[in-house]
């Protein structure tokens, strides 16, 4: 195992009977390194005056699989209420557990005077230096790399820590992306330099309007205003979606985000002010495809024509579905047909029922209430299935409907006294909107985040 030893400052070090004067001396060292490998390293002795030592030794190391910042410390050979004292100074200003095996360890520690006596090498100098500082060097989720220091303070100060972050400014860009749609939206937006989270923020925006499995065609356009953040010149990630409009057989739909100054008014609502929100959700899945529809079909299995009571989402095992709107259970559970499954009655006579989960959401149980777009379960083919789907039905007092066809009256829109602020805060966006040609990005603003 190697680890590393900066020691600075001139200090006088006695190795046997000679007394060796180091300035800066930098070492690499091995647990068994020799002594006339580190007498190679110091300068030219000079005469025997003192028997101590002034220096500071910084310690480098890595994070381990499996170690807290904690561990980390005291396995540095920090006494264990010290590397508590600093864990706990440093998790007031960033999450520990976002730490990493392999971010940078470093512990300073220093002493105005230390008896050299009985130290052989200086691995063993470090474990009599008290530690004064230390130093993280680590990525934050979007990978920006930053350094984190917790230092002793001096004096009347010794007993507190004080925390200093360096690290890099984000700015944010309002960014325009549009394109043209060729065999699915979510393939369209990542060819055009977007991601999948992306995909998944505009698509929910018209999660109430518009289907996306069903009803997206080749040649379909899309535009969005999105809040893009960069560090020194390099993309970071993107934020939030603030506009956005998707084409469809000449129908136009638009969504703008707002939010009131007074915080009484946010989300997504159409250029009229008018809430995109429905009672229901069109699809019970984030992009899937839709693999068998609503009507009569020829059963795999049963090898029989039979009624088929819903939609089938083809999709990877795994993925989560969402209740379409807010409910009651009262199916959950697993039947030979259907597999693990729940039921879910919503108000004006609505059911809705998900089949085939390879298992069901955290806390859905009979009489749990859920709220729309909670996740309930997770894609499966349990039951009478050939391969991995949900199969999502839905009923209107007590009959079998085609989920696609229905008509669910909009959420309330912005009020009255609201309006004047909506219409100058969209207008910026608007206008870009209208302006702006397909396949283009283009920076709008640029500011601090």
């Amino acid at each position: 195992m190697v680890f590393g030893l900066a020691i600075s400052s001139i200090a006088l070090i006695m190795f046997g009977t000679t007394l060796i004067k180091s300035t800066n001396i930098a070492l690499r060292l091995m647990p068994n390194i020799s002594h006339e490998q580190q007498q190679d390293l110091l300068e030219t002795p000079v005469t025997l005056f003192d028997n101590f030592l002034t220096t500071r030794v910084n310690n480098f190391d890595e994070i381990r699989p499996g170690e807290s910042l904690f561990s980390a410390l005291t396995r540095m050979r920090v006494p264990a209420a010290m590397a508590e004292r600093f864990s706990h100074a440093i998790s007031k200003s960033i999450n520990l557990r976002t730490l990493l095996p392999g971010d940078g360890l470093m512990i300073e520690s220093s002493s105005p005077r230390i008896q050299l006596q009985g130290i052989s090498n200086l691995a063993a100098l470090a474990t009599k230096i008290g530690p004064k500082a230390v130093e993280l060097f680590a990525k934050d989720e979007f990978g920006i790399a930053y350094r984190i220091r917790a230092e002793l303070g001096l004096g009347v100060n010794s007993h507190d820590i004080e925390v200093i972050i360096d690290k890099p400014k984000v700015y944010r860009e309002h960014s325009l992306l549009n394109g043209t749609v060729s065999n699915s939206i979510y393939g369209s937006i990542i060819d055009n330099g977007g991601d999948g989270q992306l995909v998944n923020n505009f698509a929910d925006i018209f999660a109430w309007q518009f289907d996306f499995y069903r009803e997206t065609r080749d040649g379909d356009s899309y535009q969005m205003i999105v809040e893009r953040n960069v560090s020194e010149g390099r993309f970071v990630n993107y934020g939030r979606v603030l506009a956005a409009e998707y084409m469809n057989n000449g129908k136009k739909l638009r969504g703008f985000y707002f939010a009131s100054k007074d915080g009484q008014v946010t989300g997504f609502f159409d250029d009229k002010g008018l809430s995109l929100k429905n009672a229901f959700l069109k699809a019970p899945l984030k992009l899937a495809s839709i693999t068998s529809r609503f009507g009569m079909r020829y059963h795999p299995i049963l090898g029989i024509r039979r009624p088929h009571n819903g939609d089938d989402y083809g999709a990877a095992r795994g993925t989560p579905f969402m209740a379409v709107a807010s409910g009651t259970v009262i199916n959950a559970g697993y039947s030979p047909f259907n597999g693990n499954w729940v039921r879910v009655r919503h108000a004006n006579g609505y059911e809705t029922e998900y089949l085939h989960a390879t298992r069901l959401g955290k806390g859905v149980r009979v009489g749990a209430h859920v709220r729309q777009a909670q996740i309930i379960g997770y894609v499966g083919s349990t039951g009478l299935a050939t391969g991995p789907h949900l199969h999502f039905g839905m009923k209107k007092n007590g009959k079998y409907v085609n989920p696609s066809s229905q008509k669910f009256a909009r959420s309330d829109g912005i009020a009255p006294k609201y309006m004047g602020e909506f219409k100058e805060s969209i207008q910026a966006m608007v206008i870009a909107l209208n302006r702006q040609g397909p396949d283009k990005q283009q920076v709008l603003a640029l500011k601090q985040k």
